[in-house]
């Protein structure tokens, strides 16, 4: 091998290297993230996250639809003026 070609070498190992501390450390950060979700929120996943994310916003749009109504009722029946 001439010293070319095991320059080129060491330079994928440690592309290689990088990339794989680089996994790890998204690897724990998931973990972490994951966890997280479980301690603050009691879901397992992201899945089990954005179902839950889906409630809240459908609950939040039925009680901004109660407000709206009870704003337009008040409104029409008193004199705001």
């Amino acid at each position: 091998m001439n010293n070319r070609t095991i320059q080129k070498l060491m330079e994928f190992k440690e592309r290689i290297e990088i990339n794989r501390s680089m996994r790890e450390k998204a690897e724990g950060r998931r973990e972490q993230l994951i966890k997280q979700l479980k301690e603050d929120f009691n879901c397992s996943s992201t899945i089990a996250a954005e179902r839950k994310i889906r409630k809240y916003e459908e609950q939040v749009n039925k009680i901004q639809a109660q407000i709206d109504s009870g704003l337009k009722d008040l409104e029409e029946n008193y004199d705001w003026t």
